[in-house]
């Protein structure tokens, strides 16, 4: 006797809201015997990088501007041994008056020290139209390759600001 085995469905959910937003309504458009509340992931998943990540980085882009800003880093390395740097960033928004903390991004590095971090930073801001100059503080674990007084990630970046 066979035991049929249940097939596992991955189906996300999603937001009814999203159905009247504009910049979202084609891909919302009801397909012949689809459920929208059942959104398999890879449709999903095209949903979150063609459309919601691209119009949420622009929103952002646009609400800082050239708005002073804190740096929120941390360096982590996973199971697989991959490093990556965690960029987050606090700024006050002019469209919501007040101070928001938001993550920019997830980086992969070679290794961890204070050249390749701020390499990193540079060229993550650099992607996000930010500057550096506008820069204003930064809020790290004390690890002595963010902190350090000689050769630290912060000593890196205050120069170039």
């Amino acid at each position: 006797m066979e035991i049929p085995v249940k097939k596992k469905s991955y189906s996300q959910k999603y937001r009814k809201e999203w159905e009247d937003n504009p910049d979202f309504k084609d891909w919302f458009a009801p397909v012949q015997g689809t459920d929208l509340k059942n959104i398999h992931r890879t449709k999903c998943s095209e949903i979150i990088n063609e459309v919601l990540g691209p119009h949420f980085k622009e929103s952002l882009r646009l609400d800082i501007a050239d708005q002073k800003y804190s740096l929120i880093l941390d360096e982590s390395t996973d199971i697989s041994v991959s490093k990556n740097l965690g960029i987050a960033f606090r700024y006050f928004s002019n469209s919501q008056n007040k101070v928001l903390s938001t993550f920019l991004a997830l980086t992969p590095i070679p290794q961890a020290d204070a050249n390749v971090l701020a390499e990193a930073i540079i060229i993550t801001l650099n992607d996000n139209n930010l500057k550096i100059k506008n820069s204003v503080g930064i809020g790290t674990d004390n690890a002595s390759v963010m902190t350090g007084v000689n050769n630290g990630l912060y000593q890196i970046l205050k120069t170039m600001g």
